[in-house]
């Protein structure tokens, strides 16, 4: 049983949403090129926070969507990667033990899921647990969003994020996040992160 790789789950989401920075600002109506960029990060940071996959790589530019998408396809391992269905079997106390150790601040319910769902080999009942883990374990909040410079269809801003995954404390930076309007609409075309 090949439990290292499970309890780095937070450094996968890491990658996954280094480019997802959101934005808690303004309600205000209007549709300025400002405004629908402030709407994007708005839109990006609910869908890291509901672990929406799909809508995370439909508001990524073009150039990187392939990328995002394929974050997104790695992101949860395959069971397999863990041992057999008979390696695992009866294993789910020893599991979440050690996903207890790993994470005590995710609740008993999604460690116990989790556990079993791998001691369990069942694949739909392992990805709805992982997904819960990692909402649990994820953190992300908007400080500031400042200087958005758009430039025709190329658009640019400074945003402030304070993030946390597991067990890590909680990290602030501010990234010069790059837009691309396609089709009428602002994506956020930051790279993906490869680490």
């Amino acid at each position: 049983m090949n439990v290292k790789k499970l309890l780095v789950i937070p450094a996968a989401a890491a990658v996954l949403f280094a480019g997802v920075t959101g934005c808690s600002s303004g309600n205000s109506k209007g549709s300025s090129d400002e405004q629908q960029i402030r709407d994007l990060l708005n839109q990006e940071q609910s869908a890291a926070s509901a672990l929406d996959f799909d809508k995370m790589v439909d508001l990524t530019c073009s150039k990187y969507r392939d990328e995002q998408r394929k974050q997104v396809d790695d992101l949860i391992p395959p069971l397999s990667q863990y041992g057999t269905a008979d390696d695992l079997s009866g294993t789910s106390d020893q599991l979440a033990a050690k996903f207890k150790e790993q994470f005590p601040n995710v609740s008993d319910d999604a460690i116990n899921a989790l556990a079993n769902a791998i001691a369990n080999y069942d694949q739909a009942a392992y990805e709805k647990a992982f997904k819960d883990l990692l909402r649990q374990t994820m953190k992300l909040k908007i400080d500031k969003v400042e200087n958005i410079k758009v430039n025709g269809d190329n658009a640019t801003a400074d945003v402030t994020s304070t993030k946390s995954m597991g067990n890590e404390g909680p990290k602030t930076e501010t990234k010069n996040i790059p837009f691309v309007k396609e089709n009428g609409q602002w994506k956020d075309c930051s790279e993906p992160s490869s680490s």
